[in-house]
């Protein structure tokens, strides 16, 4: 072994010394050279912690912070403070606080925030008024009547959320009479006019009714034929066909017009306006006019000539409601054998009765010229037109068609 000379065995002791008194440094095995990696500054720190008051400024930073609270509060008493600058007598406010309290206690508005502006309160009103309307016109709509009408035979049914059904019923009218066809210096009349078919009108309540009901429409009364053979009576038209409604409603039919003769034709029954008889005097009868303004009229008998070959006019056909016609149409000239005049007809939705059609008017005592044929009823419900009279070489005039009924069939919500 070979020795080092490390000095004295006193200086190593106060070296030691020396260590332990200036670096605090007992072991010096702890010690690290200036190259050690964990001297390095990469090294991550320890977990430690320090008192408040062992970090430089930290409690005056502390202190120049604000909570929101606070910050609110600073900012409400710099808006006072500036208000009261603003205002020192306190004008402004006291004259916001009295606004506020007479919002509250007049018009019941506690918080202004829920105030419209007017643009606002406009619009809404507006878009309400809109809603309002549709509403409305969505509950008419639901509630406009159904319409049934009924030109022929048919099967009403009911419909549903039906409350109350009002029905219009027209009967069919009645066909005029054909003239007489006869001898020179003999009697020879014209066919009388045929009847109007009634009108009738009722309401029911829905309940009343089945939930289908037959509907059956009068058809309208044929005329009589021409007569083509010598000495012969004219023919009697046919009657119409009533109007019913189920049971329940029954709208009576137009009667025929009576057959020329040598006797004046009568005219056809029906309710309520008959037609007019083939007449004695100067002229034929002219066919009752409506007395309801809305129903159908009777028809004008056709024109005669009498034992003494004296020549008639055709009656005129009975009126029926045509913005206040008081008159049917006209009838046929006598000695020429003019034609009657159709009746005026109307729409099936109107429900009114038609005219009655006029009388033809009689021919010559030559034997001729034919005499004139009724006009036919207007529809619905008009009698026919009786037919003119002739003497014999020439024929008689054919009677006029009556024209058919209708149902009208009105149901309400």
């Amino acid at each position: 072994m070979e020795w080092v000379d490390l000095g004295t065995q006193a200086e190593v002791g106060a070296h030691i010394a020396a260590t332990l008194a200036v670096h605090g440094i007992a072991d010096t095995t702890a010690l690290v050279a200036d190259d050690d990696a964990r001297l390095s500054d990469a090294r991550t720190p320890t977990a430690h912690a320090h008192a408040q008051a062992e970090v430089a400024d930290l409690v005056d930073e502390l202190a120049a912070k604000e909570t929101p609270a606070g910050a609110q509060a600073k900012a409400d008493a710099a808006e006072a403070a500036a208000i009261v600058a603003s205002d020192p007598a306190g004008t402004a406010a006291s004259a916001v606080a009295a606004h506020e309290a007479d919002t509250t206690v007049v018009h019941g508005i506690a918080d202004t925030a829920a105030l419209e502006t007017s643009v606002g309160a406009q619009a809404k009103a507006d878009a309400a008024q809109a809603a309002a309307e549709a509403t409305a016109q969505a509950a008419l709509a639901a509630s406009d009547p159904q319409i049934d009408l009924y030109t022929s035979s048919d099967v009403w049914t009911k419909p549903a959320g039906a409350k109350a059904v009002l029905v219009i019923a027209i009967g069919g009218g009645g066909g005029g009479g054909s003239g007489r066809r006869g001898a020179d210096l003999t009697a020879r009349w014209g066919g009388g006019g045929g009847g109007a078919g009634a009108r009738v009108m009722s309401w029911f309540a829905a309940s009343d009714l089945g939930d289908t009901e037959a509907v059956t429409v009068g058809a309208g009364g044929a005329g009589g034929a021409a007569r083509t053979t010598d000495s012969t009576t004219g023919l009697i038209g046919a009657n119409g066909g009533s109007t019913t409604f189920g049971a329940h409603l029954l709208a009576f039919r137009g009667s025929a017009g009576s057959a020329g003769s040598t006797t004046a034709g009568g005219g056809g029954g029906g309710y309520p306006n008959d037609g007019g008889s083939s007449a004695i005097t100067t002229t034929a009868s002219a066919g009752v006019a409506d007395t309801d303004i809305t129903s159908p009229g009777g028809a004008g008998g056709g024109g005669g000539i009498d034992a003494a070959n004296v020549n008639r006019a055709g009656g005129g056909g009975g009126g029926a409601y045509a913005g206040g016609d008081t008159s049917g149409p006209a009838g046929g000239a006598g000695t020429t054998g003019g034609n009657g005049g159709d009746g005026t007809s109307y729409q099936a939705y109107q429900a009114l009765g038609g005219q009655g059609g006029g009388g033809g008017g009689s021919g010559d005592d030559a034997g001729t010229v034919a005499g004139g044929s009724g006009g036919a009823g207007g529809f619905p419900g008009g009698g026919g037109g009786g037919g003119g009279a002739s003497t014999n070489g020439a024929n008689s005039g054919a009677g006029g068609a009556g024209a058919a009924g209708m149902c009208k069939v009105v149901t309400f919500f």
